[in-house]
């Protein structure tokens, strides 16, 4: 129970911290005066279609205090600071497309395999499952499939 209950927090705060970095991104992207990229509103109805419910998941979810709840929101907001700014000092790959697609599939394959552990309570892990941690550790690992 503990450890499914602990991948799951780990799902959550990575999620959340994906999307706020994304939040950050948009945010920079639409202040750009490139007309190819998104505008205002876009990083508007992202941040109140996706944020914003998210970060009202993480603080309604039973199982954690409020303080770490209190500190995936930090971090979450942290990473869309740091998305937004983008300092010299961090490395350049934080920055490209490849680096969201794997950071995306790791978070998939952990939220894969805490359904799995939660299956595995109740009847045995099923092939589909295992199916699907590996299709989403495919994606995350770097020169796995060739694109």
């Amino acid at each position: 129970m503990a450890l499914a209950d602990g991948i799951a927090w780990i799902c959550i705060g990575s999620l959340f911290v994906g999307f706020a970095w994304l939040q950050g991104l948009l945010a920079r992207a639409s202040l750009s005066p490139n007309p190819l990229f998104p505008k205002p509103a876009f990083a508007l109805a992202y941040a109140l279609a996706v944020v914003l419910p998210a970060s009202a998941l993480v603080l309604a979810m039973p199982g954690l205090s409020y303080p770490p709840r209190l500190g995936i929101l930090a971090l979450g907001a942290g990473s869309a600071l740091v998305a937004y700014v983008r300092p010299r000092r961090f490395p350049a790959m934080l920055w490209s497309p490849s680096f969201g697609r794997r950071y995306l599939g790791a978070t998939m394959a952990l939220a894969a395999l805490w359904g799995l552990l939660l299956a595995a309570r109740t009847a045995p892990s099923s092939l589909v499952g295992m199916a699907s941690v590996v299709a989403c550790l495919f994606t995350a690992i770097p020169g796995a499939r060739q694109s």
